[in-house]
């Protein structure tokens, strides 16, 4: 038997028809709640969050319409639904259906339908979670890139648009490290790819660990972008610095083979002196970057006009 039953709440004015269905349920090993007016029901959804919901479709001088307009936009996970009732008109029940009611059950055969109406929201119940799950992995795979796990480049450049213009309207902190491996070619040449997917998956875990707060994105190949709102300048180079120490002890591990990694890193800050558009924030990030590796790679290099 389950040690965790399912809960199932039951909603009806009538005490004789939630003793009866009790009683049908009682071999279903469900966990029964009951609710005997539409506030009440209200107020036990919000409580138990119960998996599936057998309501009266009149509820005394109320219709069950709210709840079940209420389920389905508070549910956690998908919630199955079955109206009873004992009219089967047919406005009435296209109604339940438009609302999101899975299914109904005649009151007149009750006892004949119910558990068939249960197995089949049983197996609606599983598909909706099945296409829950499918639905989360799509859009993350959407946003994140399938080697390292971080935000890939479309992501984050949304990111990167909305709190640029929050720092430009706010006068807020908002910093740009651009990093990318060191000889990752060369890697690649003496080893082989897998070596160094390895070694980019590596810089990417080691930037998870340096940077605190940060929305991080591979943009592709082994470049990397890291956006650190409410960070100035100061504090983005402390963590550049910190990513060059982890990355100096960082050892990657292929088939028996072993590499060292180093990235070089540019440095960058929003300045709310001059005008500011999308392009200058990453292009001082990038000057940045392209004088760390001009000046011998496995540093960062911070922007400054002058240079």
């Amino acid at each position: 038997m389950n040690s965790n039953p399912e809960k199932l709440l039951i909603v009806d004015d009538q005490p004789d028809i939630i003793t009866i269905l009790e009683y049908s349920l009682k071999a279903m090993n469900y966990q029964i709640l009951t609710a005997n007016s539409l506030q009440s029901a209200i107020e036990m959804f919000d409580k138990e969050h119960p998996h599936l919901v057998l309501t009266d479709i009149n509820l005394g001088k109320d219709l069950s319409f709210p709840l079940i307009t209420h389920i389905r936009k508070n549910q956690q996970n998908y919630v199955g639904i079955i109206a009873i009732t004992g009219d089967t008109n047919d406005f009435i029940l296209k109604q339940v259906f438009d609302l999101g009611a899975d299914d109904f059950c005649n009151k007149v055969n009750i006892g004949k339908e119910l558990k068939p109406r249960l197995k089949n929201v049983q197996r609606i119940i599983h598909l909706m979670h099945q296409m829950s799950k499918t639905n989360n992995k799509l859009q993350f795979l959407s946003f994140h890139d399938d080697l390292t796990g971080l935000f890939n480049m479309r992501y984050w450049q949304n990111e990167y648009n909305k709190l640029l213009e929050k720092s430009i309207q706010e006068k807020t902190p908002l910093s740009l490290v651009m990093f990318d491996l060191d000889n990752l070619k060369k890697i690649n040449e003496e080893f082989n790819h897998l070596m160094g997917a390895e070694c980019i998956k590596s810089a990417g875990m080691a930037a998870q660990l340096s940077f605190k707060d940060a929305i991080i994105a591979r943009f592709g190949g082994d470049e990397f972008a890291v956006l650190l709102p409410n960070k100035t300048l100061a504090e983005a180079t402390e963590m550049a610095k910190k990513m060059q120490e982890t990355c100096q002890n960082l050892i990657v591990n292929y088939n028996a083979n072993q590499v060292k990694i180093t990235v070089s890193q540019g440095v960058a800050e929003v300045n709310h002196q001059k005008p500011m558009d999308f392009d200058t924030l990453m292009h001082w990030a990038d000057n940045a970057l392209f004088k760390a590796k001009r000046e011998g790679k496995n540093r960062f290099a911070v922007f400054s006009e002058t240079d």
